[in-house]
């Protein structure tokens, strides 16, 4: 192996020479812009540009130094018909990668690039590892509908710096509201995500990451907002991840996806956890997941604040396969789903348990309807809005859960929710508040799941058995995957 030692002041010339299979080693220093097109590795002799956290990419601004020009780009969106966000502007990497192939970004930091920390266009087999990421809209943003075999693991990426603005002092609405931009006084910069695509092929992996104090986690787009079937947004594997308070949405596929697993994420202060607004989609796996609060976000009077686990699209106009959700752990304040719809929308074996009011500071805990609408809603001839009652049509299943919230079961089926089983109890677990989700001994979600087939992409099945337990955590582990997830491919090492 070649191993190519790089100062800031020799990189560039340095990758421009490289061969598959070697190394750029990255001395300490602050690293200018690196732009890199048609560099080309191949997939047993990968290029890697390696560094220790005190080589760093500085884009040399913080936040304020580019609030005002954020919501200018904010703003011309908006003037031109499009939503008031810094999307267009996305292409304006720091590390920006074209047309590249079989690369590796390891160990360095990323710093203050505002909007776009990496830009990936039409690139193959990338993998970005421990990386240390700190501000920007966009810590990696990729397009081009050849971009597929990305592997985002292990990297820390921190959008607020100072860790309260996003949260806890921004009003939501300056930051991702549809009304007209203020240029002084809006926070458009902050409208971003720890990794955002747009139309990319798929096959992507992102593992292990902590993303804190950032508006989005994860947020991938299907290019036609009927998600039309063009072969984009297949293939993602979200897994062993840990969100901490995010003000949005922790993951998000948008208009269209298809054979996703979603696993093993824990998820801690978020506004909506899950938003599933896609108009097709199909093959969803969502288990082993955690989820738990301490804090409501934003200022007193954001209206944005009451949040949800899934956030639904409209209308749904097809699935091409299940969205299969069980065996997750859930400690929740707010309404569980509020509103719209999902087809094939199976819902088992999930452990949920609802804050008491005594175990939490004035007004932190205000549980809603599990399904929208007041607490305790019980008038058939006044609407609130809630969740679809449509179940037979739409292929909806809510079986073999243990849900500790009032209206759960009986008021549910009054207010005509189709619920086919379940327990309404305290699930067990050791201490929610603090995100222990493992049972207590003799705990009622102990041995009660139950067996199904759930299908598989290639028509296959994923055969869970009888006595598993309620919730995530199995004999002391996490629900596993199965050993071979179809359509993932060169990401095998990742599994578990």
């Amino acid at each position: 192996m070649t191993i190519h030692m790089a100062s800031p002041s020799t990189l560039n010339s340095i990758a421009e020479q490289i061969k598959p299979g070697e190394v750029i080693e990255l001395s300490p220093g602050n690293y200018s812009a690196l732009h890199l097109k048609r560099l080309q590795g191949k997939p047993d002799n990968v290029i890697t540009i390696r560094g220790s956290k005190d080589a760093v990419f500085d884009g040399g601004k913080r936040y304020e130094d580019f609030r005002e020009e954020g919501n200018s780009i904010a703003r011309k969106a908006q003037d031109e018909g499009s939503y008031p966000s810094l999307g267009r502007e996305a292409h304006r990497g720091f590390i920006r990668l074209k047309n590249c192939k079989h690369i590796r970004l390891s160990g360095f930091s990323v710093l203050g690039c505002w909007p776009t920390g990496i830009y990936l266009n039409n690139c193959v087999g990338i993998e970005i590892d421990n990386l240390d990421m700190r501000e920007g809209t966009f810590a990696i943003f990729a397009d081009g509908r050849r971009t597929r075999d990305l592997i985002l693991r292990n990297c820390t990426y921190v959008q607020d710096i100072e860790e309260g603005r996003i949260w806890r002092e921004l009003d939501w609405k300056i930051i991702h509201g549809g009304q007209a931009v203020d240029i002084k006084n809006d926070a458009r910069a902050f409208d971003g995500e720890f990794f955002r695509s747009f139309g990319i092929a798929g096959n992507v992996t992102i593992a292990n990451n902590t993303i804190r104090h950032a508006f989005n986690g994860i947020h991938m787009f299907h290019s036609d907002r009927d998600g039309l079937d063009r072969g984009e947004n297949r293939d993602v594997r979200i897994h062993g991840n840990t969100f901490r308070y995010i003000r949005d949405n922790a993951i998000e596929p948008e208009w269209g996806g298809w054979n996703w697993w979603i696993y093993h994420n824990d998820i801690f202060n978020a506004h909506k956890w899950l938003s599933l607004q896609m108009r097709r989609s199909g093959h969803f796996y969502i288990f082993g997941n955690t989820g738990w609060f301490d804090e409501i976000p934003g200022p007193v009077n954001d209206e944005n604040k009451g949040g949800a686990v899934f956030k639904l699209p409209s209308k749904q106009k097809s699935s091409e396969g299940s969205h299969y959700i069980f065996n997750n752990s859930f400690y929740l304040r707010s309404a569980y789903i509020k509103k719209k719809e999902l087809r094939n929308f199976w819902h088992f074996n999930n452990a949920i348990q609802y804050c008491k009011p005594e175990n939490h500071p004035t007004h932190t805990c205000v549980k809603r309807g599990f399904f929208g609408g007041p607490l305790g809603y019980t008038d058939p001839n006044s609407e609130p809005p809630e969740f679809t009652k449509d179940w037979k049509r739409l292929s909806i299943r809510f079986f073999n859960d243990i849900i500790d919230h009032d209206e759960y079961p009986d008021r549910l089926i009054e207010r005509g929710f189709q619920l086919e089983s379940g327990l309404s109890d305290e699930p067990g677990f050791t201490n929610p508040r603090a995100g222990e989700f493992q049972p207590v001994s003799g705990a009622a979600m102990q041995d009660a799941g139950i067996g199904i087939s759930l299908d598989l992409t290639d028509g296959t099945t994923w055969d869970l058995v009888d006595g598993c337990s309620l919730g995530a955590w199995q004999n002391g582990s996490r629900l596993s995957p199965p050993a071979r997830i179809p359509g993932m491919n060169d990401n095998s090492n990742l599994i578990g």
